[in-house]
């Protein structure tokens, strides 16, 4: 038994060295976890392709048969236009379709150069991220225009 601790008193520096080693590479590897970008859209295949007053009425009529189906998933919608809205520097919402007085809200990825205009017909791909009763709407966050005119 004295051998023993007379061994880890002989290796305890290096243990150490060892130890501040470990605890430095995970530090690091969790930093660099915590502030990773999300995956941009633009890789990620689209699971669902619909018009975007088809997305408002299975939310608004059927919302625990569009969650599922939905919810959480990458969508490529299409429809009109209905207003674009820039709040602040990179914060740009982009509504489509109408359904009930609902629309798609499109929170996009990053600042487009050059906008929809107001009634043309936009391809929008993004996450589905749910339903606002309040407003009757469908979120989608992380979104990339694909065609506009």
């Amino acid at each position: 038994m004295i051998v023993l601790i007379s061994d880890f008193m002989k290796n305890r520096p290096l243990l150490f060295v060892l130890a501040i080693l470990v605890v430095g590479l995970a530090a690091t590897y969790a930093y660099l976890r915590w502030n990773q970008a999300p995956e941009s859209i633009v890789q990620k295949e689209t699971e669902h392709r619909l018009e975007a007053n088809q997305l408002l009425e299975a939310f608004q009529n059927q919302a625990s048969q569009a969650q599922p189906l939905y919810l959480n998933r990458v969508l490529e919608i299409n429809g009109l236009c209905q207003s674009v809205e820039n709040q602040g520097d990179s914060l740009l919402f982009v509504y489509i379709g109408n359904q009930n007085g609902g629309s798609v809200l499109c929170q996009l990825e990053k600042a487009e150069s050059s906008l929809p205009q107001v009634g043309a017909t936009i391809r929008c791909k993004g996450v589905c991220t749910g339903f606002d009763d309040l407003t009757g709407g469908v979120s989608m966050d992380r979104c990339i225009l694909l065609t506009q005119p």
